[in-house]
């Protein structure tokens, strides 16, 4: 039977064209990447499209990540073999996470797809990353949600979706949480990562997130260690902080101000959470922590903690973690 993929345009720089000095959606593009690929392999492919809005992905905002996952749930519900994201790189992990925790780790396979330069730049890696997800649906090589993604070293890494680290200052590579990435396509072939630990009890449950719309401005307030900083103060409609951590795992408690910041928030009763600690022996620093009633998260991407969190909120389900690894699967009321 031939397979059939379902792709998703949502604009980027994959579905965008230069123009002059800037690079701008095109409404043209996203399906001639479908043609060019057509053209140059003999699949057996047949591919259907939907493009619930078409923008530049810094401009994501909590609207259009529901609009993007209800699409996904439809295309799950269709019974497609797989689905197809095409998507900017700027906001590239947030999407891809809450899709993740959306379709959880079974299921088809649902793939985001990027290109760093506009196709028609030689330096584009946009096409082997469609090509890779294409062949990764065809040979049903995983389930859930992954990110098709070629670095400079020209290896087409497959990341799980919760494990995908934002990107660094000035770079455009992927990489994954401790190198935890699912597999990589090397000459055309896919090699399953022998290093990759799969999640412990073989699933994330993320049904719960199916009808919990999210509103355009978060409710999830984050805050950023850097020498000097002043802890800001809380927003009206803050739920929850998501607390960035140095790659220690640490902040700064000299910061003038810091147990008045934290101090507020625990008697008004917003949950504050530590992501980037490791596990092993902390410093000193950690101990002082303790006193501000922070919780510390599993390990995990904080873009995609900061979704998981987002999402819990919306969907009014109680906020706790257990500790299973990497990819944080909540404990839900029940």
């Amino acid at each position: 039977m031939r397979p059939n993929i379902l792709v998703i345009f949502t604009g980027g720089t994959i579905g965008s064209a230069a123009d002059g000095s800037y690079i701008a959606p095109s409404a043209e593009k996203p399906y001639a990447l479908l043609e060019w690929y057509k053209s140059n392999y003999n699949t057996d492919v047949v591919f259907h499209t939907q493009a619930p809005y078409t923008l530049l992905s810094e401009n994501l905002t909590g609207t259009y990540i529901s609009q993007l996952m209800r699409c996904v749930a439809g295309g799950i519900r269709e019974g497609y073999d797989g689905i197809i994201v095409t998507h900017g790189t700027d906001t590239l992990q947030y999407a891809a996470a809450a899709v993740g925790y959306l379709t959880g780790a079974s299921g088809i396979p649902v793939v985001f797809v990027s290109s760093n330069y506009v196709l028609e730049d030689a330096r584009a890696n946009g096409r082997d990353n469609f090509c890779c997800a294409v062949d990764f649906i065809r040979r049903k090589e995983g389930h859930g949600t992954f990110l098709a993604y070629r670095n400079r070293d020209g290896i087409t890494y497959m990341h799980r979706a919760s494990r995908a680290l934002p990107y660094l200052p000035y770079d455009d590579e992927i990489f994954s949480l401790f190198g935890q990435y699912y597999g990589y396509y090397r000459e055309g072939t896919f090699i399953k990562n022998k290093d990759y630990q799969a999640i412990p009890d073989g699933k994330q449950d993320g049904a719960q997130f199916l009808c919990a719309p999210l509103a355009d401005v978060s409710a999830v307030f984050r805050v950023f260690p850097y020498p000097g900083m002043a802890y800001p103060p809380v927003v009206p409609d803050c739920r929850a902080i998501l607390l960035d951590t140095y790659h220690a795992g640490t902040i700064c408690n000299l910061t003038p101000g810091i147990e008045q910041f934290f101090d507020r928030v625990y008697r008004a009763g917003i949950p504050v959470y530590r992501v980037g600690a490791t596990v092993g022996m902390d410093y000193e620093s950690v101990k002082e922590m303790e006193k501000y009633h922070i919780k510390t998260l599993p390990q995990i991407s904080p873009a995609a903690a900061y979704m998981k969190i987002w999402l819990l909120l919306e969907g009014e389900e109680e906020l706790l973690f257990c500790s299973r690894g990497e990819d944080v699967v909540p404990k839900l009321n029940n």
